[in-house]
Parts: C-alpha cells; structure tokens; sequence
C-alpha cells in the first residue's frame, strides 16, 4: 500500500527484559543459525537466506536482518528484501519472514523488530513498502500494520491528521484504510483516491444520558428509562468515551468497590466503528484507570459478561473464561 510511510509502535510494557535485539551485523557469526532457523519456519531453503545474509554482511545491499535473542536462544526474526514473491514490483523492499516463537508472542516482539528496520531503513534513506505473501492474505496483516503506523503517528503532539492513498482500483487497501477508520476526503494523487483520518481520543467521565442511550442503541441494545441511566452513570467508578473528531463512537463503564473488583458494564462501539482499534483503546484506558487507582502490589479482579460474538476480542486482551479447572461459571440473576 503507497502513502502509510511511518515507523511502527507497539505496547511493551509485558515484554521481558532479558530479551535482546540487534541485527545480524552486530552478531555475524549467528548467519549459519538464524538461516537455519528462518528455514525451519518458512521452509524457504536455507541457502536462499544464507545468499541474502551474506550479501547483507558483505555491505553489498543495505537491507538487513534483525534478530531477537532470550539469551542465546533466536526467538523472532524478520528481514528486508528487495521483493517478496509478489508481481508488484514498485513495491519495494519488503518485509519478510516475520517470525515470533509461539511460547514469546503477545509480547510486542514483533513490533520491536519492525520499528527496529523501518528506523535502520529510514536512516539509510531507504522508505520502505511492505508486501504481503498472497497465501497470507486476507488475515488481517496489512489492518493490524496500518493501526500501528497511525498509533505511532497520533503519539506525536504535532500530528493532527493521516492522509493515505491507494490505486484507483486496489480495492483491498481501500478496505483496509476504511476498517481502520480513514474516510475518502474527495481529492486525488498521482496513484488514486487519497484517504484522511483524524486521531481518535478517549475522555473520562464526560459521558451524558443522551450519548449513553444512542450508543447503547446502535448496537441493538434496549437501553433502560432514563432515571435507571441517570443513577447508573452518577454511580459508576468511572466512564469512558471514544471520541473521533469530538463525536461519540463508543463507550463503556467501570463499577465496582474501589479495593479488589472492577466491573465492565455497557461496552458499546458504534457498528461504523467496530474492528477498528477503538473497543481495545478503550479498554486499555479502563485498565491504566485502575492501574492509577490502586496501590503499588495490589491484585484487583477486573470482571465482565461477553456477548459470544465479543469472545475472541476479550481473549486477545487476556481475559480467561470460566467455567476453567479452578473456577466455576460464572452466574447472573436479573430482579424486577
């Protein structure tokens, strides 16, 4: 995808701090090992990454390999080459071989390494473009990308908006732009139709009845009469509101005692806005909200109903179900 030419920024506050990064130039003598093992992952045969390493160590190219170590163990990888497999050739170099061992991800592994090539690229005055194997399409690669590139943008005060643009019939990317919030803004490139977005922001405690009953509503919820909002909103821990543009996209409520429980209630994004990062935004701003609420060494439980359709989100965010070995289900009874 042209236009999304920024460097990428992932959560690592879980990451072990043992684990070291570096590319392949400051190891040499892992080439042998670390092509061996991106064999193993890939099955692309080992002497294809041997001629691209040792061209990259022999400073006959500039696109490297990046590696990360649990101490002498390579746990992810990743490399940048001038076309990965793909006809699309004024898209280059691509990032291949994205690689994290199954027991070290959900742990911003990835994301290092990625941040790790676009700086060394960028500083090389090389932008790069990223392909994406065809077999691996389709799989929500090029969205989580491009939420992470506009994450890093919108962490910078002066950035104010994102502009992308796609060919004129890259449906795909289209797609891609629109699930993660752009919208066309009406003006064309030298490739196509060119995609704005705005950053989107969550605010606490600002939510109103009003605002409560249309996000409430649009996600096919019979909302309560408005004295039974008026007191659940005056009595909740904290509220917190998805704003883009300063127009309310979703919400959601914390209950509970202050000490030890926390509860999810009334978590709503707008059908426009969902599978865009704003349900996680939210949810991230719940859990630093308790996190500044309680005291250093303190274990609180933080506890929710799920919808069925909402259970692989929960999951993503660490969430476990009940019934599990130790726990019984959980249990609700509704009084009138």
């Amino acid at each position: 995808m042209r236009g999304m030419r920024a460097s990428f920024h992932w959560e690592e506050e879980n990451m072990k701090s043992e684990y070291t990064f570096l590319t392949l130039r400051d190891r040499p003598e892992l080439m042998d090992r670390a092509a061996a093992w991106f064999h193993e992952k890939w099955r692309v045969p080992k002497e294809a990454y041997l001629e691209c390493m040792t061209a990259y160590l022999n400073r006959e190219t500039e696109y490297g390999w990046y590696l990360c170590l649990d101490g002498e163990r390579i746990v992810g990888g990743l490399g940048v080459i001038e076309n990965d497999f793909h006809d699309r050739k004024d898209l280059t170099p691509n990032v291949c071989a994205v690689y994290t061992e199954a027991d070290c991800r959900c742990q911003g592994i990835a994301g290092r390494l990625l941040n790790m090539a676009v700086d060394d690229m960028k500083a090389k005055g090389i932008s790069p473009l990223y392909g994406i194997l065809e077999g691996h399409r389709g799989q929500g690669y090029a969205t989580e990308a491009v939420q992470a590139a506009c994450h890093w943008a919108f962490l910078h005060p002066n950035v104010r908006s994102l502009e992308a643009e796609t060919d004129a019939e890259n449906a795909a990317s289209q797609r891609v732009l629109e699930k993660c919030g752009f919208r066309p803004n009406g003006t064309f490139g030298e490739e196509g139709p060119r995609f704005s977005l705005a950053p989107m922001e969550v605010k606490t405690n600002i939510l109103a009845e009003e605002t409560f009953t249309e996000l409430y509503s649009s996600v096919g919820w019979e909302p309560p009469c408005q004295e039974q909002i008026h007191i659940a909103l005056q009595n909740s821990l904290a509220t917190f509101t998805a704003l883009e543009d300063g127009r309310p996209v979703g919400m959601v409520r914390l209950i509970g005692d202050g000490g030890m429980s926390f509860y999810i209630k009334d978590f709503a994004v707008h059908p426009d806005y969902q599978a865009k990062g704003v349900g996680k935004l939210l949810l991230n701003a719940l859990e630093q909200f308790i996190r500044d609420s309680i005291e250093p060494g303190w274990a609180v439980s933080l506890e929710l109903i799920s919808t069925k359709e909402a259970l692989p989100f929960y999951r993503k965010m660490g969430f476990e179900e009940r019934p599990c070995e130790w726990d019984g289900p959980g249990m609700m009874k509704m009084l009138r």
